[in-house]
């Protein structure tokens, strides 16, 4: 799973730094990657919360740990992109460049409810995902002024790192989890329904996709919920006997069958039509439980998947940066080469050691034979 992750994670930066339009080479769209990292989400803490946070009271610990795995690396890099707006004098932000004086004249300006709302969101993620939907202007105030929309939208050039609204996304559905993932079956698969329902009524009647089935936190409730599904899934394949005739057929298929069998969806769909995010994160949420199974005891796969989140984290601001000093092209090749050695520092200054003291707070708490640690 960790190679999928990864691979999903490159696939976003692909997209951000316009590969497909310098090099030619279609790749499936980064937004669909994204929906495919909220199933793999959904698995996870449906997989944690049943095998590890098994009980009511180990919620406060879910909740913290959750925490700290997704914010201090986070505020790593908000600090350091900050500090580069600072020396250089220039603010590069998404569909924003201005320098740092015009850019602090702006914020200034505007009303205390504003700045309270930008600086809570960027601060502690959640709420990015609404900003998408804001125009901060210091004369007419917040107003509703969805992106693509409207064109007077610049709500989301005042995060500081553009790609973590997503991650306020997935925050979201974490705070509800201890209260569904516990359940049987019949709860996630009811919500993936719903969220299904949601996505064809969002076609049926016209609304705008990018906003609509992508940036609304709503909309993301067919991809994490089903990978809920996909974890129960997982539960019923390991409890079938040894001899079974379709776990011995499954299992001695190598899991790069499956990854490639995915690709090769992902390469026939690119999301052309309106339902292939559906339909690809539907493959992927069938492929998971065999996965999951073949590799959750490969250390490589694990450590290759440890990185996912701090590209995720990195690659934007670090693309900004590489636009404004090389250009388009340049910038581009210099982020996918430089993203993943970028990602690896934060890992290990940041992301590592938090981890080793998440893991040993919670052992205490949590039964012994417990799933590895996310």
């Amino acid at each position: 799973m960790g190679t999928v992750r990864f691979c999903l994670a490159m696939l976003v930066v692909y997209f951000h730094v316009r590969a497909a339009e310098h090099f030619g080479i279609s790749l499936p769209d980064g937004r669909l990657a994204v929906q495919l990292f909220y199933v793999i989400s959904g698995f996870y803490m449906a997989l944690i919360l049943n095998e590890k946070y098994v009980a009511p009271s180990l919620n406060s610990t879910f909740y913290s740990n959750r925490f700290f795995r997704l914010w201090p690396p986070m505020m790593a890099v908000m600090a350091l992109v900050i500090v580069q707006f600072w020396v250089t004098g220039e603010v590069l932000l998404f569909r924003l460049t201005n320098t740092t004086d015009q850019f602090l004249t702006y914020v200034r300006a505007l009303d205390a409810s504003a700045l309270t709302y930008l600086f809570l969101t960027n601060v502690f993620i959640l709420g990015q995902d609404w900003i998408w939907f804001l125009r901060f202007d210091p004369s007419t105030g917040v107003t509703w002024c969805p992106f693509t929309i409207c064109p007077s939208h610049n709500g989301a050039s005042f995060l500081v790192n553009h790609p973590t609204f997503t991650i306020a996304i997935e925050a979201t559905y974490y705070l509800v989890s201890p209260l569904i993932l516990r359940r049987s079956l019949r709860w996630p698969l009811t919500l993936c329904a719903l969220g299904l329902v949601y996505h064809v009524v969002a076609h049926v009647a016209g609304w705008n996709p990018v906003v609509w089935s992508y940036h609304f936190v709503g909309s993301a409730a067919f991809f994490y919920f089903l990978g809920a599904c996909a974890y129960h899934g997982y539960v019923r394949f390991s409890g079938l006997q040894p001899a079974a005739p379709l776990r011995i057929v499954m299992v001695r298929i190598e899991p790069w069958g499956y990854l490639v069998a995915l690709g090769a969806a992902l390469l026939v769909y690119k999301q052309e039509g309106a339902f292939d995010s559906l339909i690809i994160a539907s493959l992927l949420a069938l492929c998971i439980p065999l996965l999951f199974h073949r590799t959750r005891n490969v250390p490589l796969d694990r450590k290759v998947g440890d990185l996912s989140y701090g590209i995720y984290l990195v690659h934007y601001p670090l693309y900004l940066l590489l636009l404004e000093n090389f250009g388009p092209v340049r910038g581009a090749v210099l982020t996918l080469l430089g993203v993943v050695p970028t990602a690896l520092l934060l890992y290990l200054v940041v992301e590592a050691p938090i981890d080793r003291w998440r893991q040993r707070r919670v052992r205490s708490k949590t039964p012994a034979g417990s799933v590895r640690s996310t």
